[in-house]
């Protein structure tokens, strides 16, 4: 398990270069609360979450204040990932847009193996009905929502 309740882009990225490094790792459980996102941070985490050899991923993300970029990165990350089981994503105070938000809802069909998905969605400002109501759509065609907040 991987745990760290507070991490920078750059930290977030040396530990998961660190992890694509092991041949024997199997099964992982990602909890991490991003509160400074860069672009290395995602990269990392993107290339983690593609990991080949993993056959059963659990990622637990709390993100604060990250971008429409950072959403899009982990979105493509998450498009590759075949061994993700749960993904519990919270996503607060940020100045997320469309984009974000689109991006997550064009990746959640592809998320076959998942057995639960939890989404939060809180004081986001910049998302427009229309990409909201998109990822409402996705969210309900995804078939494993556990819980669903948006406030």
């Amino acid at each position: 398990m991987l745990e760290a309740p507070s991490v920078s882009s750059s930290r977030l990225s040396m530990l998961c270069h660190g992890l694509s490094k092991c041949d024997a790792l199997r099964k992982l459980d990602i909890c991490v609360g991003i509160t400074s996102v860069g672009g290395a941070g995602c990269e990392g985490l993107a290339e983690t979450l593609r990991f080949p050899r993993l056959e059963h991923l659990q990622l637990r993300l709390g993100a604060c204040n990250v971008t429409d970029g950072f959403m899009s990165r982990t979105a493509q990350g998450l498009e590759g990932a075949k061994a993700l089981r749960v993904l519990d994503l919270a996503v607060t105070n940020t100045p997320i847009g469309n984009e974000g938000i689109l991006a997550l809802s064009t990746v959640l069909p592809t998320l076959v193996c998942l057995d639960t998905f939890n989404l939060t969605i809180c004081s986001c400002k910049g998302i427009q009905d229309s990409a909201l109501r998109a990822c409402l759509i996705a969210v309900a065609r995804c078939g494993t929502l556990r819980k669903l907040k948006i406030c």
